[in-house]
């Protein structure tokens, strides 16, 4: 696993493997990514935080339940953490399950160069990932050549195969 990690760091960014005192970090990412759906409504901040615990709570029993064999990492520039990149490496495929940085580390390539790396690095394997219909990040996966290759329930897939 660490000469994975290393595999996909760069100068820019650096990985290592999910602890348990990284929890707050990962609800402070959370939070910050997902608030945005709770702006319209007015609730008090107490509310707010409890509501976004609560989602923070079932999404990460979700991931350990549904991938138990995932890689859980964070990702650091600077030795602050700024985002979390979830995958299971299979034997026929690299299954991306998230990839999400604070929105102040968003837009300066570091995502990009992550995806370029986990590319080289599955080489003729495919990358997977699934992408909730709505989300944004589609059009981040897209601009990283990845295919959409199908739909399951609220989830578009993309995929990228390196050409021959």
């Amino acid at each position: 696993m660490d000469n994975l990690l290393t595999s996909l760091s760069t100068s820019q960014f650096s990985l290592r493997p999910s602890q348990e005192s990284d929890r707050p970090f990962l609800f402070m990412l959370y939070a910050a990514i997902n608030s945005h759906e709770l702006d319209s409504m007015h609730i008090d901040p107490l509310r707010r935080d409890t509501y976004l615990m609560s989602r923070f709570s079932i999404e990460h029993r979700k991931f350990s339940e549904e991938f138990p064999k995932a890689e859980m990492v964070i990702i650091f520039q600077d030795d602050e953490p700024i985002g979390r990149l979830y995958f299971e490496q299979l034997e026929s495929e690299f299954y991306l399950i998230d990839l999400s940085l604070m929105p102040a580390h968003q837009r300066h390539g570091i995502g990009s160069s992550l995806i370029n790396n986990i590319k080289k690095h599955a080489g003729q394997n495919p990358v997977v990932v699934e992408v909730e219909q709505t989300n944004s990040a589609i059009d981040f996966f897209l601009a990283c050549e990845f295919e959409d290759v199908g739909k399951e329930d609220i989830y578009i897939i993309l995929e990228y195969k390196e050409k021959p």
